[in-house]
């Protein structure tokens, strides 16, 4: 089947085992117009997207725990009433190898800023440095904003940076304590990662351009999907009781979509102090890896562009993005 096609057509048992409860194979058949052994074929094929259905002779089924779907109107609402200008256009998909690609295919027709690609569940979801971002499905929130500049990239100095900002002032907004932020896209809740942002521009260098803001943000990780996290995590789950997907990813849009427009208007400057305000690292002894080499020094904050800066004895050393990855200088690695 093509991308997106099986999750269509599972949607509608999906959304009948949502609430967690449990559903006979009488009713989920007279729900969907099929003979009871059918609906254990199609109870068999969810594990296709990571989801356990339990059952039960003489109840039916469930998946345990329930799912928390995103719902296009719901969140429509919400990031109408929420955005203080501007508009947003909200593309929901159920499973997708890439919001990030999707977007990024999107820039090259006539879309205007404020696109927005969400998927229920990522199949090649990518973060920084070509790593694999784990998206279970229905789990955490996957989403990519196109946004067209018209200056270039010379005018993109922080805009990671920005973004982050707007990761965290979502995560307030949830009652989330604790967050911070670690150079230059990775948010942090009690120096465990929680989200991360990865950009990709497409257009001329010097000229107009349009970037891809993806932002991968744990809500409620499953157990079995961690184990592929090589890194200290958390989620939003392990730190609230009540946790709406629907209203994190509304606040989420609207963040970010408002620090867009004031870093198109501002640069980045502007978000600076903010910015040091949340910055995990500084003052730390770190170990700045480039490529092969590495350096040892204390983390000294951001310069006025958002660029790394690192004390190596008397002498400060200034880093951009690429190839950069920094860890603090102990045993655990943070990267």
């Amino acid at each position: 089947m093509k991308e997106n096609e099986l999750a269509t057509e599972s949607y509608p048992l999906i959304k009948l085992l949502a609430s967690g409860q449990f559903c006979s194979g009488e009713f989920l058949g007279s729900q969907l117009g099929i003979s009871r052994a059918a609906i254990w074929k199609k109870i068999k094929k969810l594990e296709s997207f990571g989801l356990h259905c339990e059952s039960l002779k003489g109840k039916g089924y469930r998946i345990p725990g329930g799912l928390n779907l995103l719902d296009k109107k719901q969140l429509e609402q919400i990031v109408n009433e929420d955005l203080a200008s501007g508009s947003v256009e909200l593309d929901l998909r159920l499973q997708v190898g890439s919001t990030n690609t999707i977007a990024l295919e999107m820039s090259e027709q006539a879309v205007p800023s404020g696109y927005v690609c969400l998927a229920e569940q990522q199949l090649a979801g990518r973060g920084r440095l070509g790593r694999t971002w784990v998206s279970p499905f229905a789990r955490n929130i996957y989403l990519s904003m196109l946004w067209r500049f018209p200056a270039g990239a010379g005018s993109l100095d922080g805009l990671s940076l920005v973004v982050g900002l707007a990761v965290v002032r979502t995560l307030k907004r949830c009652g989330l304590d604790g967050v911070g932020l670690k150079w230059p896209n990775d948010v942090l809740v009690l120096d465990k990662k929680i989200a991360g942002i990865l950009l990709e521009m497409q257009g001329d260098a010097t000229g107009a351009c349009s970037v891809v803001i993806g932002v991968g943000l744990n809500v409620t990780m499953p157990a079995a999907a961690s184990e592929q996290i090589t890194q200290p995590w958390t989620d939003i789950g392990s730190h609230l009781d009540k946790v709406d997907r629907n209203k994190v990813v509304g606040y989420l849009i609207t963040e970010i979509y408002n620090a867009l427009a004031t870093f198109q208007r501002e640069g980045f400057l502007s978000s600076k102090q903010e910015w040091e305000r949340h910055d995990t690292f500084r003052g730390q002894a770190v170990s700045v890896y480039l490529g092969d080499q590495l350096v040892n020094g204390v983390a000294d904050g951001i310069s006025e562009r958002g660029e790394f800066r690192l004390k190596v004895g008397e002498s400060t050393h200034v880093f951009s993005g690429g190839e950069v990855t920094i860890r603090r200088d102990t045993n655990e690695i943070i990267a």
